[in-house]
């Protein structure tokens, strides 16, 4: 069925992938894994540093004078936060193994944020004092394992001892356990209080950002169920991790939806009306849904899809109930209702509607209350004839969500920097209100952990051995860190405000940072949720026992390392292989790690190339780009290697076209177009091969003979690029012999035969520079990627005498050349050790025993 709209169903059965872009030559690949073991206690050092690094970040925003973090924002304004969470996700550092220990530790930070919705900080900070006390013991000898078994089971009988502790929270007190949380700001904590006593306990509250300058507080009708997304692919909330729809259409379908096309009319519509829409159903399978998720993530749909709530009867009474709230029709088959003839009349609609990895929360604007109503009392009248508690339970619950009303609280501010800080301080307000209801309250600003620390001699009698108990002697004393940094945040010294708290005999008698005074901490309203302080002991105890019991690191390396595209079938081309002479084994093809290797063999060292003395390669950003040649230059080791290794890579061809030929002139035309399979920078590539076969003494006449019929544009670029040179030219000499130790040609001016038209090596150089000059400037994305490259060869000098100095050393046997005599006899002619063939244009043998050439074919090889 054709569709005349953008929404379109033509690949049912996948999802879309991203791309796998290979125009790059260099991209992250993990080559190896660095292994690193604990000797004498090196990898503990460094993953202590990051846990250090972490526990001091947050726990500068620890209690009620905790100050703020600054964050980085790619887009928009900066982050100033005093969440521990935020921040807690924002660290990473450059050192591999200081950034384990940062993951490490954020386990117990994120997961305690996960389930209490607040605590963050005070994980990390426990954990940190459990981490820093146990690496003590255990760099004085004691056995790691025993004393991980002795955190574990301290914290266990800790916890137990915590839900004695604890008592249920009063109405009145859910202001000051939300305004704790919330650095002592009453203002947000009463009208936490305030949502939850309008929506109840258990109600639904949820924020969004206001539109004014001042918080408030509305009250909605809606409904929420347990129901979350079927794929994360409609998440449009990458913070949260949430669905968030305006203004929308409700599906209700009583069935499973099988077939794409039952939705093609229903979708078609929502397209083209720009109305985003929530399909509720029995369920849907993948061959239904891949392509409404495809149509979504291509921006053609606002759309999302989640089970139906329940199960049989249960869940067709859901839907219904759903129907009366939104104003929508339940698609039912024995109804006579069919999907595929349904249009827009028949769709629910909602204000908002927030979907969760696990819950639904609908909002409606109020229009159907007195439907609602309606249908509240005909199931209280089924209550009061029903016998049976299960099905009055049922009863009882549908009337529940159908009544219940929901809370949103709107936050304003003045700029966006503060309504980010304001929302994240609200939301951990929320969720520690949350808290308090679901498990209690204790006494809190860190008191609570240091009454715990009291116990800690009754547990160690219930421990195996010495060492079980050394463990929770450690755990003893990390509990007091929390404390310790409330206090130091107030301005106050940490190891006395614990001294005197520890020395009354009152359990709610602590330190009061917010006044700065003692006093019963109870009566002072400052309380912390048992459910958070239960899950920062759960879970610092778990990460520290991982931590003392690890004794080697693997690192994955990322590297920025070259690879090729993957082999392809290319045409068979006659005599498109490299000559035997020109091997760098005896035999073929050659492997890429043959390749490189050989090359590695076959660079020379170089140092000191400014020739001070001192053997040390000046800074890149002192190697000018064009240097007289003057005396004592020598090539950097870093030139000479990185060059032929880089260029290696960029032009190394597959196996399977390492042929033996005897054409020479066919394994240049070879080379260009292995650089076509590849997708290299063509252009570029040719004009800088251009330029070296001129520097060989290519002529003109011998690119149009042989190399422009080859028929590709790119071997006529190259033919247009390469330079003209006549057949009098001649190459450069150096006049002083090279040193006897290591064949490196020091001192002496450079040495010029006369000609008609001669091409030196500083034109060379200045034609290579002048290229990449022009390079840089017309692709500015391909100058960022071989960034690393340009800046080590911004000397091209160097370039092209080490090329030419390779070309005495190659193990290869060529046939000896003669220099052409000099025109002008005020010059004469220098012995050499570096001397390139000029090729005659209509000669392969000559062109063949060329030895630039093979130097540059070693360098693509």
């Amino acid at each position: 069925m054709a569709c005349s709209s953008s929404f379109t169903f033509a690949s049912p059965t996948s999802l879309p992938r991203p791309r796998n872009s290979l125009c790059s030559s260099l991209i992250p690949r993990a080559m190896a894994k660095e292994l690193y073991f604990n000797h004498g206690g090196s990898a503990t050092k460094k993953l202590l540093a990051g846990v250090d690094m972490v526990a001091e970040l947050l726990g500068v925003t620890l209690g009620p004078k905790g100050r703020n973090v600054v964050l980085p924002n790619k887009y928009g304004p900066p982050k100033i936060v005093n969440d521990g969470e935020t921040v807690l996700k924002e660290i990473e550092l450059e050192d591999p193994l200081e950034n384990v220990g940062v993951k490490l530790v954020r386990q117990a930070g994120a997961k305690t944020n996960d389930l209490a919705g607040d605590g963050s900080t005070t994980s990390v900070v426990l954990a940190h004092g459990l981490i820093r006390e146990g690496t003590k013991v255990i760099a004085a000898g004691m056995n790691p394992v025993q004393i991980a078994r002795g955190i574990e089971k301290t914290a266990t009988a800790l916890v137990s001892e915590l839900s004695f502790m604890s008592r249920e929270v009063e109405d009145d007190e859910l202001a000051d356990v939300a305004a704790v949380s919330a650095g002592n700001d009453y203002a947000v904590g009463n009208m936490i209080s305030e949502a939850l006593h309008k929506v109840g306990k258990r109600g639904v509250v949820t924020i969004e950002t206001g539109k004014s300058t001042e918080n408030s507080l509305e009250i909605v009708e809606g409904m929420q169920f347990d129901r979350g997304y079927l794929s994360p692919y409609f998440v449009n909330n990458r913070r949260k991790m949430t669905v968030e729809l305006h203004n929308c259409k409700l599906l209700l379908v009583d069935k499973k939806i099988t077939n794409p096309k039952e939705l093609i009319n229903i979708l078609n519509n929502s397209a083209k009306e720009k109305y985003p829409i929530v399909i509720v159903a029995e369920d849907i399978e993948q061959e239904a849904l891949a392509p409404v998720i495809k149509n979504k993530l291509r921006g053609a749909l606002k759309v999302a899809a989640i089970k139906a709530p329940a199960f049989g009867e249960r869940k067709t009474h859901c839907l219904e109930d759903i129907a009366i709230l939104t104003g929508g029709t339940v698609i039912r088959e024995d109804m006579g209702f069919t999907l595929e003839k349904a249009t827009k009349d028949v769709l629910g609609s909602a204000t908002k509607v927030v979907i969760t990895k696990n819950s639904t929360l609908i909002v409606t604007d109020g229009s159907t209350r007195s439907l609602v109503e309606k249908r509240v009392h005909q199931l209280k009248k089924l209550v009061e004839n029903t016998v049976d508690k299960f099905p009055k339970k049922i009863l009882n619950e549908r009337i529940a969500r159908l009544s219940g009303s929901i809370a949103i609280l709107q936050v304003g501010a003045q700029t966006q920097v503060e309504l980010k800080d304001k929302q994240l301080r609200i939301e951990d307000a929320l969720n520690a209100t949350k808290a308090a209801i679901d498990e209690g309250v204790v006494v809190g600003g860190g008191c609570s952990l240091l009454r715990l620390s009291k116990k800690v001699d009754g547990i160690k009698v219930l421990l195996d051995n010495e060492e079980q108990k050394i463990g929770a002697e450690i755990f003893r004393r990390a509990l007091s860190y929390p404390a310790r940094l409330i206090a130091k945040n107030a301005g106050v010294n940490g190891n006395v405000v614990v001294n005197k708290v520890l020395l009354e005999d009152n359990m709610n008698f602590g330190y009061n940072a917010a006044k700065d005074c003692y006093e019963d901490l109870m009566k002072a309203r400052i309380m912390d949720p048992t459910k958070v302080v239960r899950c920062c002991i759960e879970h610092s105890a778990s990460v520290a026992k991982s931590f003392l019991t690890s004794n080697a690191v693997v690192i994955e390396r990322k590297e920025l390392q070259p690879i090729t595209l993957p082999p392809r079938k290319a045409m068979a081309t006659p005599n498109l292989a490299i000559p035997k002479d020109l091997a760098f084994s005896k035999g073929l093809p050659m492997s890429k790690d043959l390749a490189m290797s050989k090359a590695s063999e076959n660079a020379i060292t170089y140092a000191d190339p400014d020739s001070a003395g001192d053997g040390v390669d000046p800074p890149l950003h002192d190697q000018p780009w064009i240097e007289p040649f003057g005396r004592g230059f020598v090539p950097s080791k870093v030139a000479s290697e990185k060059l032929s290794n880089n260029i290696c890579v960029l032009g190394l061809l597959g196996e399977q076209y390492l042929q033996s030929t005897e054409s020479h002139s066919s394994n240049v035309l070879r080379c260009l177009g292995m650089l076509v399979m590849q997708g290299s920078d063509l252009t570029s590539w040719a004009s800088t091969f251009g330029t070296l076969y001129s520097l060989i003494g290519i002529q003109q006449s011998f690119a149009i003979s042989v190399l422009q019929p080859r028929g590709t544009k790119l071997l006529k670029r190259v033919a247009l690029c390469i330079l003209v040179r006549s057949e009098q030219g001649s190459a450069p000499t150096p006049d002083v012999v090279s040193n006897e130790d290591n064949d490196i040609p020091r001192g002496g001016t450079l040495k010029h035969q006369s000609s008609s038209s001669t091409t030196t090596v500083d034109e060379v150089v200045e034609r290579l520079t002048q290229l990449l000059q022009q390079r840089n400037q017309e692709n500015r994305d391909l100058r960022d990627k071989y960034s690393s490259l340009r800046d080590e060869f911004t000397n091209f000098k160097s370039l092209v005498m080490r090329v030419l100095h390779e070309a005495s050393h190659l193990h290869s046997t060529v046939p000896p050349t003669q220099p052409r005599p000099s025109s002008s006899p005020a010059v004469p002619q220098q012995p050499t050790s570096v001397h390139p063939t000029l090729v005659h244009p209509t000669s392969v043998q000559h062109l063949q025993s060329s030895k630039m050439m093979k130097i540059i074919l070693m360098m693509i090889m």
